[in-house]
């Protein structure tokens, strides 16, 4: 059983790495480990900082210098600390580095610490965050026509004939699931295809709708006791009638007009998979009470907003988003910056397109998760890696935007672009929780 907080709860990872270990083959071994293991600090902690440990791994002293530097979201320096160390052979070097609660203000920071010896030197760094429960979202401001805007292409969406198709591929299945390539029509003609797993047993069950990363393609995972469903949204993987896109690029097609953008037309492709669960509660068993939207990486928007688009979701679960809150996504230091920010840039920079920065955040301001995070209703469940390509400080306006009273959050302070197995595990008991 999950319990949560009336507000916010955070899941902290209850495991060895969750501290920063570098193990060098020689001469040094480093570790910088937050005061809390979730690197989650507030108000009321006694104190926020690292301990810090150094082993020397020869048989040799080892003098030298550390410097130890926290920087906000923007890069700018907020503290510093510095000092010298000398360790006998074999011998072990540790102290506290504890930061003055004056100089932070709510919001996440990153942590790097220098070490050089006259044998070795390396750079370790971390992530932290500081009262996230109060990052507030600058602009919060929806588009005067947001709601139109989308009601204008959902009725788009009913107007299309889906055409839905069903094969059973019994190559794919086993003795627990069957298995169905599903085929449907979105809107502007784009053919949706996606895998449908079903398992044998008598009776209806409960379904998670699955929307992985943009880099990876649907495939059909197979449960004993829960439906499972995954599509390509258009021009990726299976879904190629009318375009084949490159996803590093994905979210910059058509970006000069709200109404040709990529991510209109693939939110009601995710939209309409949506329906297609709902319409299938006695032909392939599906408990129409009981669904479930998951979203990976880039996919979090599309499952933000399919979760918002329908209330008959009873909750929404992403994994290690990316996409929110664009602005300051965009504005972020350099080292948070991955592929997605880095793509953007470059069409922004291309003299031959026909948008600026100001021109695309309007665009973006319509498909943001942040516009979508009040109208979400259903369990919620994120888990967070606080060094990620997509900053903690826009996660964190993203979950104080929502309204629900239960969120569950778990924080990965070490993991990078992947979640670690205890997130999955409790992904896992959610669900079943939920279900």
């Amino acid at each position: 059983m999950i319990h949560s907080k009336k507000i916010l709860l955070f899941i902290s990872a209850i495991i060895s790495f969750q501290s920063i270990i570098a193990q060098t083959k020689l001469p040094l071994t480093l570790q910088l480990k937050p005061y809390k293991k979730d690197a989650l600090f507030h108000t009321d902690d006694e104190k926020v900082g690292y301990n810090f440990k150094l082993k020397n791994e020869i048989k040799d002293i080892q003098r030298g210098n550390y410097y130890f530097d926290v920087r906000n979201d923007s890069g700018r320096s907020i503290f510093n600390n510095h000092g010298g160390f000398s360790i006998n052979e074999y011998g072990k070097f540790e102290t506290n580095i504890t930061l003055n609660k004056e100089q932070l203000n709510s919001g996440c920071y990153e942590v790097k610490i220098y070490i050089q010896t006259n044998y070795y030197k390396d750079t370790l760094n971390h992530f932290f965050c500081y009262n996230p429960e109060e990052v507030a979202f600058a602009d919060s401001t929806k588009p005067a026509d947001f709601f139109q805007f989308w009601e204008e292409a959902k009725r788009e969406l009913v107007n299309t004939n889906p055409l839905f198709k069903i094969t059973k591929v019994d190559s794919l299945g086993d003795k627990f699931a069957n298995v169905y390539l599903v085929q449907f029509q979105s809107t502007e003609n784009n053919i949706i295809k996606g895998w449908l797993s079903v398992p044998k047993e008598y009776g209806k069950f409960p379904a998670v709708y699955n929307l992985y990363d943009l880099n990876q393609t649907a495939y059909p995972d197979k449960q004993r006791e829960r439906i499972t469903f995954s599509i390509d949204v258009r021009g990726l993987g299976m879904s190629t009638n009318i375009m084949k896109l490159n996803p590093q690029n994905y979210y910059v097609l058509n970006a000069d007009y709200k109404r040709r953008f990529i991510l209109r037309g693939v939110y009601m492709d995710c939209l309409r998979g949506l329906d297609f669960l709902f319409r299938s509660n006695d032909s392939l068993k599906v408990n129409t009470q009981k669904i479930a939207v998951l979203g990976v990486g880039q996919a979090a928007p599309m499952a933000v907003a399919t979760a918002a688009f329908d209330t008959r979701v009873i909750g929404l679960s992403l994994e290690r988003p990316v996409g929110i809150d664009m602005p300051s996504l965009l504005r972020s230091s350099e080292q948070n910056n991955g592929t997605l920010v880095a793509n953007i840039k470059n069409y922004l920079s291309n003299p031959y397109n026909k948008n600026n920065l100001f021109q695309f955040l309007q665009t973006w301001s319509y498909f943001d998760p942040i516009a979508f995070a009040s109208l979400i209703k259903c369990k919620f469940l994120m888990g967070v890696t606080l060094r990620n390509n997509c900053p903690p400080k826009c996660v964190y306006h993203f979950i104080n935007k929502l309204t629900i009273g239960r969120r569950d959050i778990y924080v990965c302070p070490q993991c990078n672009n992947e979640m670690n197995s205890t997130f999955i595990e409790l992904q896992k008991l959610w669900l079943h929780e939920i279900f």
